[in-house]
This record gives structure tokens, C-alpha cells and sequence, in this order.
């Protein structure tokens, strides 16, 4: 029996072949257009995403440091200035303390492993101890300070994770890192007689820094990654014409002790056992994953490298210290290394404004 065959409408309603391959390549050629459109959004928000943890990391250590030196202390007493031939006629007085805030190149103030920059050490009431009962007492003095270093992370890793396979899958990584030093109250050798340190009775400044210099690895620890450099410039008093004013270091140093090792002068006088008024607080960071291609690019070591070789000789000058801002963020975009320059400054409760001249 023959069948019927389609109607003139049925056959006008049908697609052709060549309409069926054009719809589905038309549809293919939208999908593909979606596809990557998604894949670049989700790109640019896991950029934007790993930005933002990255420098708000920065923020958040920032906000640390400023905590810190705000509670820094000098518990600074008047007594009585005894002369060198007769210690029983008093001549006067002068202020005395058992602290010591120093503030200065990190070269100098560390004794390896120095980064570009400053490092700061001071005492805080911070409360810290090794001993459980003594963990309440919470104005406990403890020695405290913070630098950059750059070295490997395996020595801070869990011990499950420093050695065999998960080493392996996990493999050491170099970073820049802001460290804390904060040595246990219980530790302290500032208020030791003379045969532990005594330190109101040494002319060696060498000798002087063994209050944190003697443990800074044992009672260091990292606060954040990729903090390529900690600028730290402090404000002190000086007294022009009888009117103190309140200025920044020439050269980013601060020290309480200076007179110790140097004799009195103008500069010292002032800031003897005394706190800076003022210090402002710089940190450039880099994003990991930024950081994390530059490695992939040049090396473990050549990264480091590259970033000392941009930040070498900086910030030594407080006159140059935008210059040095602005040649730095050029030469760390020119590696290329995403990075953001954070500043504030924090003023210390202990300070006082007041010149020796004064009183």
C-alpha cells in the first residue's frame, strides 16, 4: 500500500539540515562566548579576592604594630646625680629608667639576616609568660620588638609537615616576613645587677643589645608574609628658642640610651630614658600569588634577590623617604610584583613632651 506523502505545509514547517548546523553552531559559538566570559570573571574576582586577604593581612599586622608601640613604656623616675668623686653629695637630679626604647637600621640593630629598613625594640606591658599562674597577671612587662626577615618556612611549620612526603608535596617556601619578638617576663635580664647585665652601667652599646639580642630567634615568631620592608620613623622633641616642637629623625634613629655610648649632646639630651612623641609606620607587601610567579619565573633565591636589589639603599634618609617610596613601587612593578605601599602613625601614651632643658 503506498503511503501518503507530506503535505506542502508539513514540508514548509521542517528544518533542513543546513539550518540544524548553523542553529547548532550559532549556539556552540554563545556558549563558547559564555564560557570564557565566566571563566574571566571567576579569574578577575580569585584576583581580586587574593588582593584584598593579602593586604588586608597587611592592615591587620599594621594595626598590631601600632597596638604595640602605644603601650610601650619607659617608667622613668627622677633621683638623685651623684658626682664621679663624691658619690655621697648629690649635684642635682636626672631622670633614670631600667627600659630601653631603640629604634634604628635594621642592619644594626639585628646581628644576621638584616633586611632594607628598621627594626624596633622596647618594653610593653604585655602580659606574656611562660608561667601558667603568672598568665593572669596581665600588665607583666615584656620585652617586645619587631623586624623583617626573609628566610625559609620549614623551621615555622608544624613538625608533620617539615620532613618525607608531605615536605615533598608541600615544598619549603622563602618569603620576606614581618616578625614580633616578645620575650616571657620571666626571661628579662634589663633589671639584673652587674653581673647579669646592669644595664645603666655600660658605655658598650654592643654590649647593651644583649637584652633581646641574646634569645630574638627562640621568642620570635611571624606575623604576616610577604612584608618586603618596615619603615619606622620616630618623632622626637626639640627645643628651638625655648619652644619644644615635635620632629622626625633625619635618619630613622631612635635611641633612649644614646648618651651611654656617644656622651651627651643636643640630640640625646632630650630623649634621655625618654619615648619618641611619634612613630610613623610604613610597610610594602606584596601579594603571594604575585610573589608565587615572580618565583616561578626567576627562582626561589634570584626572587629574593630581585626584590633586595630593588629596596637596596632605600629609606636610610628621612628627606628621601617619597623619593624612595616612589622608586620602589616602580622597580617591584617592574619585575613585575603586585604590591601596596601601607602607612600610618601611632603615638606613644608614654611619651612626654618635654626637653631635659626644661626642667
Amino acid at each position: 500500500m503506498k503511503k501518503p506523502s507530506p503535505s506542502p505545509a508539513s514540508r514548509a514547517s521542517a528544518f533542513t539540515l543546513v539550518e540544524v548546523l548553523v542553529s547548532v553552531s550559532v549556539l556552540a559559538i554563545m556558549m563558547t562566548i559564555m564560557a570564557d566570559l565566566m571563566v574571566r570573571t571567576q579569574d578577575t574576582i580569585s584576583r581580586a579576592s587574593a588582593h584584598a586577604t593579602e593586604f588586608q593581612e597587611a592592615r591587620r599586622v599594621m594595626d598590631g604594630i601600632g597596638n604595640a608601640l602605644s603601650q610601650s613604656t619607659m617608667d622613668a623616675v627622677w633621683a638623685y646625680r651623684r658626682s664621679a668623686q663624691d658619690a655621697s653629695s648629690p649635684t642635682g637630679y636626672e631622670r633614670i629608667s631600667d627600659h630601653h626604647f631603640i629604634l634604628g637600621p635594621a642592619s644594626e640593630l639585628l646581628t644576621g639576616g638584616a633586611e632594607t629598613g628598621q627594626a624596633v625594640f622596647f618594653q610593653a606591658p604585655l602580659g606574656r609568660s611562660e608561667n601558667a599562674d603568672r598568665r593572669r597577671l596581665h600588665d607583666l612587662v615584656n620585652c617586645c620588638g619587631f623586624y623583617v626577615q626573609y628566610g625559609s618556612d620549614l623551621a615555622i611549620r608544624p613538625s608533620f609537615l617539615q620532613n618525607g612526603q608531605p615536605a615533598v608535596v608541600n615544598p619549603e617556601r622563602s618569603r620576606f616576613r614581618l616578625m614580633q619578638y616578645v620575650q616571657p617576663a620571666e626571661d628579662s635580664i634589663l633589671y639584673g645587677d652587674s653581673s647579669k647585665l646592669g644595664l645603666n652601667k655600660l658605655t658598650s652599646r654592643t654590649q647593651a643589645l644583649r637584652w633581646y639580642q641574646q634569645d630574638l630567634g627562640v621568642n620570635s615568631r611571624p606575623l604576616a608574609d610577604n612584608i618586603l620592608a618596615l619603615v619606622l620613623t620616630p618623632h622626637a622633641t626639640q627645643t628651638d628658642g625655648g619652644r619644644t616642637t615635635v620632629v622626625p629623625d633625619p635618619q630613622f634613629r631612635y635611641d633612649s640610651r644614646d648618651f651611654q655610648w656617644n656622651g651627651l649632646n643636643a640630640t640625646n639630651k632630650s630623649r634621655r630614658h625618654q619615648l619618641p612623641v611619634m612613630v610613623g609606620i610604613t610597610l610594602v607587601a606584596a601579594d603571594e600569588s604575585s610573589y608565587e610567579a615572580l618565583v616561578h619565573k626567576l627562582g626561589e633565591k634570584p626572587a629574593g634577590e630581585a626584590v633586595r636589589a630593588v629596596l637596596a639603599g632605600k629609606f636610610a634618609r628621612y628627606s628621601q623617604l617619597k623619593d624612595d617610596i616612589a622608586a620602589v613601587q616602580q622597580g617591584l612593578a617592574a619585575l613585575p610584583l603586585h604590591h601596596k605601599v601601607l602607612s600610618s602613625s601611632v603615638t606613644l601614651r608614654g611619651s612626654k613632651w618635654i626637653s631635659e632643658d626644661e626642667l
